[in-house]
């Protein structure tokens, strides 16, 4: 998945990226918003709809829509969801053409889908044979076939913004300001919490708490009760997690959160522009930054390490096997090492 795991920890404490500055592998023009980031697996990277070559950046396929191709058709004003990838499949929302597909990821054979709302339907979260989506409701359907499993409505009818899941816990946050923990096997909405205001970005689950951005500030919520556990003020955060720190971006600064405590433990400045969605590899951060392109930081010695020139990426970087995976604001799509 584009955040690593389906509980958008965007953290791979396995993960090798690129340590020192890295060169260009590879660009070519690509499929996908400037938002969405691609899925790595094996010898294929999966960009919005189409699956191209690790190798070189070659297309091997991609799955046409009514709309356009998958990651392009999307309304003017949200940002396109970005597909999911279990058990061979790859879950697809394409919004263009009201419909949400899940193929085969070996070669684009379709396997089901079925017609959402194009503007009130988020990015799909894969998880043990099931993929779970937000929308006026949030459902659950098997991978394979399609079978719903559960749905549950959004107590204030309003839209989902995203889910995440583990084995035990669905979460999902709505614009009304709800935040809902639900029962991954029933469906059952085990608790509820409230914030002031729109959530601005997807939800994480942690060990102990859920954790989501509302009304420029970070709030922890218990995942067994709900009840708010912390919160931190910060200007439009951008989130990632690794087993005790909440790592966090935004307006023009780095700093990490104690899971524990809410306590912020480190905090460094970055220069050149807005900074994006974090990603997480081992001991290195690597961050997109608006109008200048990636740094990276080691967050055992909290230095940084590198800068790469980029225009216009605001997606978090995917890594995978040494490499990094940039989309640029051009529809392009580059490989780093």
């Amino acid at each position: 998945m584009a955040c690593h795991d389906s509980r958008n920890t965007a953290y791979d404490p396995d993960g090798d990226g690129p340590r020192s500055k890295p060169t260009e592998r590879w660009r070519v023009e690509s499929d996908g918003s400037a938002f969405s980031s691609p899925i790595v697996a094996g010898d294929t990277v999966f960009s919005g709809g189409q699956a191209l070559t690790v190798a070189d950046g070659s297309i091997r396929w991609q799955v046409a829509s009514a709309g356009g191709s998958q990651g392009t058709s999307y309304i003017e004003g949200f940002k396109p969801p970005v597909p999911a990838l279990l058990d061979g499949y790859l879950c697809l929302t394409d919004p263009g053409a009201r419909k949400f597909h899940v193929v085969r990821a070996s070669g684009a054979v379709s396997e089901w889908s079925m017609s959402i709302n194009p503007v009130h339907t988020t990015s799909p979260v894969a998880l043990d044979g099931s993929v779970f989506l937000g929308g006026y409701e949030i459902g659950a359907y098997d991978v394979q076939s399609g079978d719903p499993q559960w749905t549950t409505e959004s107590r204030d009818m309003s839209v989902q913004v995203c889910v995440a899941a583990d084995e035990e816990l669905v979460v999902g946050t709505s614009y009304g300001g709800t935040v809902m923990g639900i029962e991954c096997d029933t469906g059952e909405v085990r608790w509820e919490g409230s914030m002031p205001s729109y959530p601005h970005g997807p939800p994480i689950l942690g060990a102990d708490h859920v954790y989501v951005c509302s009304n420029h500030t970070i709030r922890a919520f218990d995942r067994q009760t709900g009840s708010q556990a912390w919160t931190v003020n910060h200007y439009f955060p951008h989130m990632a997690l690794t087993e005790s720190t909440l790592l966090v971006t935004g307006m023009g600064t780095l700093f990490g959160v104690s899971t524990a405590s809410g306590t912020v433990e480190f905090n460094h400045s970055i220069e050149g522009g807005r900074p994006g969605p974090p990603t997480i590899a081992g001991d290195v951060a690597y961050v997109p930054v608006d109008e200048s392109g990636i740094v990276a930081y080691d967050l055992a010695d909290r230095t940084r390490l590198w800068r790469f020139d980029e225009p216009v990426v605001r997606s978090p970087p995917v890594v995978a096997d040494g490499s990094l995976y940039v989309r640029s604001g051009k529809q392009e799509l580059l490989r780093l090492e």
